[in-house]
């Protein structure tokens, strides 16, 4: 079976809105969560888009990311669509339940669900593939490990990390490693190096990236010397001035980085696809829950997954409740902010 990373962006068309019987304009947020499966047993919330004030068409910039999709397994995640109501009050508006591989199959990668409550939301789902490289070159200073008197003595070498989606909950996996080795010196300069942005950070230069420095030893177990929390804009940036990444390893200081060069080749973005057909279909109770009448299958029932119907005004989500709903479980590179719609 062939494993892929994907990509997933939502929009909304026409959201509605009433409080006392008067329809009101929107300021919407979208919450995305991976439902259980064989592999995970609980719901894990992806995170949450950005709130756009005053629009009832919201295109979210935010991108859920996810690898280790397998190709034509189902895979299913919840979209819940909210109304910002006052200060930190927001009313459910709808939801819908999405298969990743039912979108990948079809033609333009997009699945548009019309809302009881009126509007619609229209899921895309894209292969992330490869658009071009880090070219990166970087130095070590003054780079120590205490463990076992190699104060002194340290073949250090380097690894990136990227937050997964694993049976526990997100969770830091190993996408590159540097195979030059430094001899022995707590100063190195590392040979420069092309490394792919698909496979280390899905092509989002502003993905967290954790960085962390080892000492290289013959039997494999190799000590930590130091890590620090970067990205591809935040390597490029310290490139381009004096300042020098710090190395910490249990709240000490073991080193700093120099980053000698660090630029992008970019190449063609996606794949194309053709932008001639549409799957639309209305959502109702039964397209919720219908197909997954087994716990095996997608057990929606795990989860609270509210038919896309109107609440009442009463019915509204508090502060306390939505930080709930955006649990720990989050990702990492999970953020929300405020924009306009014009």
């Amino acid at each position: 079976m062939t494993e892929e990373a994907i990509q997933i962006t939502i929009q909304a068309s026409k959201l509605k809105t009433s409080e006392n019987g008067e329809e009101k304009i929107t300021s919407a947020l979208a919450v995305v969560t991976l439902l259980p499966d064989q592999n995970n047993d609980q719901p894990i919330t992806l995170g949450e888009t950005e709130i756009i004030e005053n629009c009832r068409d919201p295109h979210w910039n935010k991108k859920f990311l996810l690898s280790d999709i397998v190709e034509n397994k189902p895979t299913y995640f919840l979209v819940k669509i909210f109304n910002k109501v006052c200060g930190n009050d927001y009313k459910e508006l709808g939801s819908g339940v999405f298969d990743i591989s039912e979108i990948l199959q079809i033609q333009n990668n997009t699945v548009t669900k019309k809302l009881k409550s009126g509007g619609t939301i229209d899921v895309r789902v894209e292969k992330v593939v490869g658009m071009g490289s880090l070219h990166l070159k970087m130095s070590g200073v003054s780079l120590k490990t205490f463990k076992r008197g190699f104060k002194n003595k340290i073949k250090p070498f380097y690894e990136f990390s990227r937050k997964e989606i694993g049976p526990s909950g997100p969770e830091w996996k190993v996408v590159h490693r540097c195979e030059d080795i430094g001899q022995n010196s707590p100063s190195p300069t590392w040979q420069d190096e092309q490394i792919d942005l698909g496979r280390l950070c899905y092509n989002e230069v502003d993905l967290p990236l954790r960085l962390s420095i080892y000492h290289h030893r013959s039997n494999g177990k190799h000590s930590i010397v130091g890590e620090v929390e970067t990205s591809v804009n935040a390597l490029i940036a310290a490139s381009k001035s004096s300042s020098r990444l710090q190395i910490i390893s249990n709240g000490i200081v073991t080193g700093r980085l120099s980053v000698l060069t660090a630029s992008l080749s970019i190449e063609e973005k996606r794949e194309v696809v053709d932008e001639t057909e549409r799957t639309s279909s209305t959502l109702d109770e039964g397209d919720i829950y219908a197909s997954f009448s087994s716990a095996s299958t997608c057990p929606v029932a795990a989860v609270s997954c509210t038919p896309c119907q109107d609440t009442s005004a009463t019915e509204r989500y508090g502060a306390g409740k939505l930080a709930k709903e955006l649990s720990t479980k989050s990702m990492l590179f999970t953020s929300s902010s405020t924009i306009n719609c014009i």
